[in-house]
């Protein structure tokens, strides 16, 4: 399949409105998170590739920052991945307190979904917050199918650990 040719990709908002637009049959597919997928997958939708099953390290999320935020304010930036760190901590070491803010976040999740989610993450959220080199190579690699001057950088050019505790 070519994304060019077969295929119209288009920006259709958040989770719960791609998967309302899933419904409507406004769209065929998309990407969700892990609870979406799992809420679409409840409601009859099927999973094309599951990254965690296939144990596919992607860069899904990101902390990012302007240089001259890097340059200025380095232990604000230090602060708030600190919190970060902290914050991935406690999600999973207080299960009952993270299924709660799961289901206050997610509209369409249910108790069994956050739970399963739950166990789901504490496999594989990393406790130090830390991005997998092979997974923003992956990036790096999709990225430079659209735009080839995407191969003049590596992973180490585009992530910088040094504010990580």
């Amino acid at each position: 399949m070519n994304p060019k040719t077969d295929l119209t990709i288009i920006q259709s908002g958040s989770p719960d409105a791609r998967l309302n637009a899933m419904r409507a049959r406004v769209i065929d597919a998309t990407f969700f998170n892990l609870e979406q997928a799992m809420v679409a997958r409840k409601l009859g939708y099927n999973l094309l590739l599951d990254f965690i099953d296939k144990d596919i390290e992607y860069a899904h999320i990101a902390v990012i920052a302007r240089e001259d935020t890097l340059k200025n304010q380095p232990e604000m930036l230090r602060r708030f991945l600190r919190a970060y760190v902290d914050a991935i901590r406690s999600h999973k070491t207080h299960k009952e307190e993270a299924v709660k803010k799961s289901l206050q976040l997610q509209k369409n999740l249910d108790r069994q979904i956050a739970e399963q989610a739950y166990e789901i993450n504490l496999r594989t959220l990393p406790d130090d917050a830390r991005v997998s080199v092979k997974g923003v190579q992956l990036v790096i690699d999709a990225a430079a199918l659209e735009d080839p001057k995407a191969k003049t950088f590596t992973p180490q050019q585009l992530m910088d650990l040094s504010f990580l505790p």
